[in-house]
């Protein structure tokens, strides 16, 4: 223990975490009666231990928790006392060993480790400072801008990612640029290449020289103080997977600027987009939806008029129904659509669409069911808001319109 409180551990950390580490798994009273603390400054400790990724709790009840690894824990104290790199290296294998015979396990005989669980705002939090001071070439992050928000400003990372700049680090950041955010979208500039794309809310991740990965698995909880769960992955094959993905998403997003010069002016700018997965599909429409000032086509398959309330389209049309846009839909012979107020009409017309002011356009490629996946190429939109194939476009419309019943 007096070893661990010479690296940065106060007295009572020290001694909490050396008896978690020879008791395994604990329940805090059994630790606080193991280790001579009292319960309430016990729980205080092991959330201390917990921010700082020395230990990880269960989400059951009674709740229990268990230490990391030796060298994993070693390694932690390591790197938050890199002031001292020299001192703290001549000390590191006796740490190390130490530990080790605590837990009743050499070293030696533990596997490399490729994941770990992240079960609360502490843990992950941590092991994302850790992730962004690793990184040596490049950071890509995808995160809603309000995810953002909190981690760069409220928990500190805004930091880090500027001393990752500094060393060269390649900074890349996917985010939805939306009325009210400039301020943090300028922020991230001075760091980072930042580009506008609608993020689904359960799409986060933070990916490190294609060599590890912080990827969330519960969505952006809407109320502070929700419980979230990530997943720290060291396995390559995955990582690569994730860092192609990026890169998918990465192309065809909007630059700052063009989003930057869209919000101003309230029109989208003259370009075209390929939008792939059905959720991201979804959050394009929602987007094109409220910027409506006057009017809205749309062309529904059974499917798409079957998934307007899942998907949270119906709601945004309902919405903008109620501040006097008119709604315009065309749907296909035999097929109900739920979306009071509407003015509707029955077609032949095959493919989805929707239609804004004549301004913009997503035309729908659906894929074959309920379950396609976020990055099945078989689910994608193509946005245009070039002239030439507005008119086209709303000229076809017009027609089935009129020819429909």
């Amino acid at each position: 223990m007096l070893r661990l409180t010479s690296i940065g551990l106060a007295e009572k950390e020290a001694r909490a975490l050396a008896h978690l580490t020879r008791l395994g798994t604990s329940k805090v009273t059994d630790l606080a009666k193991a280790s001579g603390l009292k319960r309430a400054e016990t729980y205080q400790v092991l959330e201390r231990l917990q921010g700082r990724g020395l230990v990880e709790g269960t989400l059951s009840r009674p709740r229990n928790f268990t230490a990391v690894a030796p060298e994993r824990a070693v390694a932690i104290l390591v790197e938050e006392r890199a002031t001292q790199l020299k001192a703290i290296e001549g000390m590191k294998d006796d740490l190390q060993e130490r530990l080790a015979r605590l837990s009743g396990t050499p070293a030696t005989e533990r596997p490399g480790e490729s994941f770990r669980i992240l079960h609360d705002r502490n843990q992950i939090t941590g092991q994302l400072g850790r992730t962004v001071r690793g990184a040596q070439k490049e950071l890509c992050v995808v995160a809603s801008s309000r995810s953002l928000f909190r981690l760069l400003l409220d928990e500190g990372l805004e930091a880090e990612f500027l001393a990752a700049k500094k060393r060269g680090v390649e900074i890349r950041i996917l985010t939805e640029i939306l009325p009210g955010s400039e301020e943090i979208v300028g922020r991230m500039a001075g760091f980072a290449s930042v580009r506008h794309m609608m993020v689904p809310r359960p799409l986060r991740f933070v990916i490190a020289d294609e060599r590890e990965i912080v990827q969330y698995v519960t969505a952006d909880p809407l109320v502070t103080g929700s419980k979230e769960t990530a997943l720290w992955i060291g396995a390559r094959d995955h990582v690569q997977a994730q860092r192609a993905f990026f890169d998918d998403l990465w192309a065809p997003a909007m630059s700052a600027d063009a989003r930057r010069e869209e919000l101003e002016s309230g029109r989208a700018s003259e370009q075209v987009q390929v939008v792939k997965g059905r959720l991201t599909r979804y959050e394009k429409e929602k987007e094109m939806i409220l910027r409506a000032a006057r009017e809205i086509c749309i062309v529904l398959s059974a499917s798409e008029a079957s998934r307007l309330a899942t998907s949270g389209v119906g709601r945004a049309l309902a919405s903008r129904m109620r501040d006097g846009v008119r709604v315009r839909a065309l749907v296909g012979p035999g097929v109900k659509l739920d979306l009071p107020g509407a003015e509707v009409k029955t077609t032949p017309l095959p493919q989805p669409r929707i239609l804004v002011d004549a301004s913009e356009v997503l035309l729908i490629f659906t894929g074959k069911g309920a379950t396609e996946e976020v990055t099945d190429p078989a689910e994608y939109g193509v946005w245009v808001s070039l002239a030439p194939s507005l008119e086209l476009v709303q000229k076809v419309f017009e027609q089935a319109w009129a020819e429909g019943r």
